[in-house]
């Protein structure tokens, strides 16, 4: 039987596409690759993204599975499982595999992200033996890591040393704490690199349990870019990606395309709870009045800076009909130097080097938007004051025209930059990818962003509620009274936080 469920087809219109970008005083253009997408027997998607110009190859396998599908009391199992894929084989020491990658100057690792698991391959192809080299490699860390126990050992340790300095890394820590304050022990609530509390307990059974549920081609993607003949490329996926047994019935499939719902072996299942369109997030009607407050306490008399956060849910998807407007207003309210918090913090009062509103976007499933920013302890309430009146002013009436009309400008201006090598590309694809979505949403980009009027703009973040947001600090007790003006105030010490997340949050005194 072939391996190849669909012939290749093209996913850009003639292989190439033009996309003419808003200038304020002259259009610019760019073309990207050609990309092939096709989907073998056993469920895995291919893309194809040949270059041949430069002596450069990246191979990437992506599964649409990680740490939200840590089970409870194992969470780091998806990152620790991570760090220790690329630590040795059967036939290959971690020594030996590190020297290899190395001698090429070629790269190999792993990664995990809330709801995916990735492991990426770099060579420079000056020697082509140096990309088939690499592909064996990669093929065997894939299908073999042996997580040996001595390695294991060593690598939980690093893993508890690193959590233990997130104490003294407070943008980190603010941003931990803000998505357990917002999403609870929910997959988003979470802390992606374990607890203290949870990471001693991973095993070595747990990691190969992990990596023979989520590294199956069911719901995966493999993406090849760069120096490298297709011929060549789609016979060795064939035969080294195509076996018919791998990952056979594991996957219990979701709704949304390329999910597993439970990913099954030997009477033990994995969760991924974002497989499914519903049920991902409340209604807006759903939610509760008011703010939760939380304070991480230093307990440290030298703290000079406090770091904070001021968000919640983030409701709007690259797929909602709002996304160009709710981009469009969300980069104006924190997006860049420019932006309005950024204008009122850092260049008229001075009270921070920058002041963003990050947000979170998926296909089908979006994480949160917060203002993240930092400043000294005796500005703290003027800081959360201005902010506030910032996303009160953007939802409250349409923004000038002349605002609207630069910003679509600069988003639109940037979009060649988002394409500038080929493994940028990749990135592009791949995000759509595995999030089910055709990478001809790209052909649309910019006219959808040049759209929008500042009424509409206006209506898409009608979704800011800031009478609401979860507001998270990490400083010390004396910012209490402080905090109470916005709401009820919840007190963790940063060593409880990190032992077990906010379990022992209690009320301030």
């Amino acid at each position: 039987m072939s391996a190849a469920r669909s012939r290749p087809t093209t996913l850009l219109v003639a292989l190439t596409m033009g996309v003419t970008l808003m200038a304020q005083s002259a259009s610019a253009r760019t073309t990207l690759p050609p990309v092939e997408r096709y989907t073998l027997d056993n469920g895995l998607e291919v893309l194809l993204l040949p270059q041949r110009t430069n002596p450069f190859f990246e191979c990437r396998f992506v599964a649409r599975a990680g740490s939200a599908s840590d089970p409870a009391g194992k969470e780091g199992l998806a990152q620790l499982t991570a760090r220790m894929l690329t630590n040795g084989t059967p036939t290959m020491s971690e020594e030996e595999l590190a020297r290899a990658i190395e001698d090429m100057g070629a790269t190999l690792a792993a990664s995990a992200s809330l709801d995916t698991f990735a492991v990426q391959g770099t060579a420079v192809t000056l020697d082509p033996s140096h990309r088939d080299r690499l592909l064996a490699l990669f093929a065997d860390v894939l299908f073999n890591a042996s997580f040996p126990e001595e390695s294991l050992a060593k690598t939980r340790a690093l893993t508890l040393a690193g959590i233990k300095r997130l104490v003294d890394e407070h943008d980190d820590l603010a941003d931990a704490a803000f998505a357990a304050a917002l999403y609870g022990d929910g997959p988003r609530g979470r802390m992606r690199s374990g607890t203290l509390a949870s990471v001693p307990t991973l095993t070595r059974a747990d990691l190969v349990g992990y990596r023979d549920r989520v590294l199956i081609p069911q719901h995966a993607v493999f993406a090849v870019a760069g120096d490298f003949d297709v011929d060549a490329m789609r016979t060795w996926i064939s035969e080294t990606l195509g076996r018919a047994d791998w990952g056979k019935g594991i996957c219990e499939p979701g709704d949304l395309p390329g999910r597993c719902a439970r990913l099954v072996k030997g009477g033990e299942a994995l969760v991924n709870p974002f497989a499914n369109r519903v049920g991902l997030r409340p209604a807006p009607a759903a939610r509760a009045e008011g703010r939760r407050v939380v304070l991480v306490d230093r307990d440290d008399p030298s703290l000079n800076q406090v770091q904070w956060r001021l968000g919640q849910d983030n409701p709007v998807t690259l797929l909602a009909p709002s996304w160009a407007a709710f981009r469009l207003g969300t980069q104006i309210l924190g997006g860049d130097f420019t932006a309005r918090l950024n204008m009122v913090l850092r260049v008229r009062e001075g009270l921070t080097y920058g002041a963003r509103f990050n947000v979170s976007y998926g296909a089908w499933d979006s994480g949160s938007m917060r203002v993240a920013t930092y400043v000294a302890p005796k500005d703290v309430e003027k800081a959360i004051d201005l902010s506030l009146g910032e996303l009160e002013a953007v939802t409250s009436a349409p923004l000038p025209d002349t605002e609207v009309e630069s910003f679509k400008a600069k988003i639109n201006n940037g979009f060649p930059f988002k394409f500038e090598t080929i493994s940028d590309t990749l990135e592009q694809y791949l995000y759509l990818a595995v999030d089910g979505v055709d990478v001809s949403w790209l052909e649309t980009y910019t006219d959808r962003i040049a759209a929008p009027t500042p009424a509409e703009v206006n209506a898409a973040l009608s979704v800011i509620t800031p009478a609401s947001m979860t507001l998270v600090a990490v400083g010390n007790r004396d910012l209490i009274p402080v905090l109470a003006r916005y709401g009820k105030v919840e007190v963790v010490s940063a060593t409880d936080f990190l032992e077990s997340g906010l379990t022992h949050a209690t009320a301030a005194e």
